[in-house]
């Protein structure tokens, strides 16, 4: 007949009895002699916990009357989960005590943890395409203090990217940023490289010296000129550096003048003579308000649907432009150069005046009218009195503040959205809903969470694109949905071109969805016709 001790002699956990008063060991099993070895008679103390003192913890006990802990031995250095019961055998109080070593799936889950934080920390400060470090490891490094220290900064941008991924297809475009970082990185090996979103990458070469930085510049200027691309570059260098920042500025606003350049020289479409014919044009606010009274700006609109149900939920109102040719030309192709020149707030507020004077037409009509959305640059918003003049506009037309959305975006510099936090607090305690836009793409900033209450937040085309074949691209995606549906934070996605786009958006929970998938941007008369 088999004993009760055959049975704990069987066990892989080790057994052991000790006197509660003595703390000798007055049994133990087969598992804890081969690890301990025959130590009955001994101090447990000694034995098992290794002159441990804490050895009888005064937790309370599980509803069974045993105390789980966990301890590590100090002369083997194990871990073991320790579960004991004080149990009276003849008279006398003993310690039934049970120890299971966990030191190998400790370690397995520590090798876990540490593999997860080094993804994750991959993933927050690398970029997904072209493995330099993404513009959250910028700002984290531009807010460090630097020594005074000689420093050389390379500030970039691809040019013709859009044409690239309008006429070649996005993977065509995604190959080309992909080849400029094999450069940088060849070239800059052991420097900071940066891809600020889109089309833009920075450098910083701490502790270099000017002549290598000179040399080095010159190595890429070359390279890039016997490549298949044309970059913008603008360069900076300064000595005893401790405003990195300041350099980066300088540094872009230099690349910029090489890139209007080049926009200048090229004839190859309708988009770069407009940028010839009309600079000029639209470089004041004079001339520009000519061409507004011309009607030489119109608003489009473009539907966006539930991701749910396939319903109209609410539009966007774009602003678009008529040429000398009688082109229409795309607002990335002029916004840009009026926020360079300061008369981009004349553009933001004629566009919010109609489309509130689009609602109220359609409220009067008898229309179903669904929210529309107003894009306003943060330059606009930067402007003394911008709230007075945007409430004044309001007045006139009194439409009510839940079917206007305004949409912050962001302009080439960094740090846009952040700079008007406090207006649009404004904007929404007034009534207005706040979304931001064309997050995921140059200007995505994932501490807008933390930093600033708003309603609605757009996921750029970029990001939606990339979803169907990055796998970083759809986790991010998806936890930004959970962040924004925890946050009480309606999720919609732009550029939606295709089926498998939109079961994807459907598995993450996007709220709602617009793009050629669904429908064009229209004049007003038509999206009135075909959605009203």
């Amino acid at each position: 007949m088999t004993s009760i001790y055959d049975v704990l002699d069987s066990l892989f956990e080790i057994v052991y009895i000790s006197d509660c008063e003595t703390h000798k060991i007055l049994y133990i099993n087969k598992s804890g002699k081969d690890v301990f070895g025959d130590c009955v008679g001994k101090d447990c103390r000694e034995v098992i916990y290794g002159n441990r003192n804490d050895f009888c913890r005064e937790n309370e006990a599980n509803k069974d009357g045993f105390t789980t802990w966990q301890y590590e031995n100090q002369l083997t250095g194990r871990t073991y989960n320790v579960r004991e019961k004080i149990i009276d055998v003849n008279g006398k109080n003993v310690r039934l005590t049970v120890a299971n070593d966990v030191t190998d799936s400790i370690k397995v889950r520590e090798d876990y943890a540490a593999r997860m934080e080094k993804r994750l920390w991959h993933m927050s400060y690398f970029d997904t395409l072209t493995n330099v470090y993404n513009r959250n490891k910028f700002i984290e490094d531009s807010k460090a203090e630097f020594a005074p220290m000689d420093t050389g900064v390379v500030y970039m941008d691809l040019n013709g990217l859009k044409t690239i991924n309008d006429n070649q297809g996005h993977s065509a475009g995604d190959e080309a940023l992909r080849s400029v970082s094999l450069i940088l990185l060849d070239i800059f090996n052991g420097y900071n490289i940066y891809r600020m979103g889109g089309d833009e990458f920075v450098i910083i070469c701490r502790g270099i010296g000017e002549e290598e930085f000179n040399a080095r510049l010159e190595t890429l200027r070359q390279r890039i000129q016997k490549s298949d691309f044309n970059s913008a570059i603008g360069a900076r260098f300064e000595r005893d550096c401790v405003n990195v920042d300041e350099a980066v500025k300088s540094a872009d606003e230099k690349m910029y003048l090489d890139k209007k350049y080049f926009y200048r020289h090229m004839n190859e479409s309708g988009r770069y003579r407009f940028r010839n014919d009309t600079f000029m044009a639209i470089s004041t606010p004079e001339l520009l308000k000519k061409l507004i009274t011309d009607e030489r700006f119109v608003i489009w609109f473009q539907p966006r649907f539930s991701v749910k149900t396939g319903e109209l939920s609410g539009s966007e109102a774009l602003v678009r432009f008529f040429d000398d040719d009688g082109v229409l030309v795309s607002p990335l192709d002029f916004i840009p150069e009026m926020e360079d020149n300061q008369t981009i707030h004349i553009v933001d507020f004629y566009v919010f005046k109609h489309a509130c004077e689009y609602i109220s037409a359609w409220l009067k009509a008898g229309k179903n009218v669904k929210p529309v959305s107003v894009n306003i640059s943060h330059k606009t918003m930067m402007l003394p009195g911008f709230t007075e003049t945007l409430m004044d506009i309001w007045f006139d037309y009194d439409v009510p503040k839940d079917l206007i959305i305004i949409e912050v975006t962001e302009d080439r510099e960094r740090g846009g959205v952040s700079r008007v936090s406090d207006v649009l607090t404004d904007l929404k305690k007034r009534g207005f809903k706040i979304a931001i836009d064309n997050f995921g793409s140059k200007y995505a900033d994932i501490y807008l969470f933390a930093d600033l209450k708003f309603d609605i937040l757009k996921l750029d085309g970029d990001m939606v694109y990339k979803m169907e074949t990055d796998k970083k691209a759809w986790i991010l995606s998806e936890s930004i949905s959970q962040i924004c549906h925890s946050e009480h934070i309606k999720i919609v996605a732009e550029g939606v071109e295709n089926d498998a786009q939109l079961e994807m958006l459907k598995k993450m929970g996007c709220d709602e969805a617009q793009g050629y998938k669904f429908d064009k941007p229209m004049p007003w008369n038509k999206f009135e016709e075909k959605y009203l």
